[in-house]
């Protein structure tokens, strides 16, 4: 490989050295495994614990028992979105006001559209936190009714953009103090700095194989009260996603679960992190990247997708042509260098409050590459646009 830029563990390519030796430390100690089942399941529930232990201390959770294991960011916000539809309490139900935003990752629409009133905010092209702050609470502002849900990426799945949440959530709890706040944290975590004593969220959902580079199958769901937590217990598949003080070993287990061999190889993942051994909030090489592209004049029509400088992460997308597609292939078979593309596919009643274009996106971490393959990658974009004049 001549240079990783797709921090997302994808099983159909090469894995980084990083993300294989986690993946290997769960399967030494699958290979653990005894003849004496009491043993072997006393020994799964200190690897789930170990790791729930790791997350509080990556997080800045302060009670192990809020956090609920997954198997990444996806199976956990439906997790979220099942337990809220059967709250007891306050349930989401069919025409119940959603108001998400106009750059969440595409299968998240699906999950709205068309059984609930989803109203979008349109933040793409935002370029200050106040044009994002008057965005989505316009947004809310259309709402006819109470909004029942707002869904938020921490930093968003294309462009990269950090919202900044310590402004969004205050400004939204004082106008929809009733309003459950979920937040996709994907892209966030192993990036930025994530606090959960500073966000005052209901659910924080993320996963560790991309910027942490820990074992696949690996994620977590933060509740901030306990209702929200119940509702997730009685409905869980495999006890192991929560403490053992819940006492609910009983419960039959499922593939559906958390994965506890998965697990036992993520604090060892997360040290580093806690540690200071590697950065967060770092963005150099970015920073080199995003300079070259604004500089070139082959690379005009991707100045919109780039983030602003105070909101900026360690992601870059492009937009590509349709004639463009496979262009991921190409750089992969011919240069030795990953990228990840996307073709969204937005479901049509929102396709015209929606910009969703074919686009290839950059993930670039001072922590895993280098300013030699930055510059390489540059060199490659530039031929390839060039081949498209």
């Amino acid at each position: 490989m001549n240079g990783y830029f797709e921090w997302a563990s994808d099983l159909y390519v090469p894995c980084m050295k990083r993300f294989q030796e986690a993946q290997e430390r769960g399967i030494d100690v699958q290979n653990t495994y005894t003849l004496d089942p009491k043993e072997n399941w006393n020994r799964l529930w200190e690897y789930c614990e170990a790791a729930r232990c790791s997350i509080c201390r990556l997080i800045g959770a302060r009670q192990e028992e809020k956090i609920v294991l997954t198997q990444g960011t996806m199976d956990g916000l439906l997790r979220v979105f099942d337990a809220l539809m059967r709250d007891p309490a306050r349930p989401l139900l069919p025409g119940d006001t959603v108001v998400t935003s106009d750059c969440e990752f595409a299968p998240i629409y699906p999950q709205f559209y068309p059984l609930f009133d989803m109203r979008i905010a349109k933040i793409h092209g935002c370029r200050t936190e106040d044009e994002l702050l008057r965005a989505i609470l316009g947004a809310l502002a259309t709402a006819d009714g109470p909004v029942k849900l707002l869904l938020l990426s921490h930093v968003l799945y294309r462009e990269g953009v950090r919202l900044p949440l310590e402004v969004i959530i205050p400004a939204v709890r004082n106008i929809a103090p009733d309003t459950t706040i979920v937040i996709d944290g994907a892209q966030a975590l192993g990036q930025i700095h994530v606090d959960m004593m500073e966000l005052n969220v209901d659910f924080y959902v993320g996963d560790f194989h991309k910027w942490i580079q820990g074992p696949n199958f690996t994620g977590f769901i933060h509740c901030r009260d306990n209702r929200h937590l119940q509702s997730l217990l009685q409905y869980t598949v495999h006890p192991m996603a929560f403490a053992r003080s819940f006492g609910i070993e009983g419960k039959l287990c499922s593939k559906f679960g958390p994965l506890p061999f998965a697990f036992a190889g993520l604090p060892t993942a997360i040290q580093d992190f806690l540690t200071g051994d590697l950065k967060v909030d770092s963005f150099q090489l970015t920073d080199r990247l995003r300079s070259r592209i604004s500089e070139s004049a082959l690379f005009s029509k991707a100045l919109e997708f780039l983030a602003p400088d105070a909101l900026r992460t360690g992601m870059i997308a492009l937009p590509i042509e349709p004639s463009q597609a496979g262009l991921r292939w190409r750089l992969f078979k011919n240069y030795g260098v990953l990228v990840s593309e996307h073709n969204p596919e937005i479901v049509n009643g929102l396709k015209r409050q929606i910009y969703a274009p074919r686009f290839i996106r950059i993930s670039c971490s001072d922590n895993w590459n280098t300013e030699e393959e930055v510059d390489y990658l540059f060199e490659i974009l530039g031929k390839e646009w060039c081949n498209m004049q």
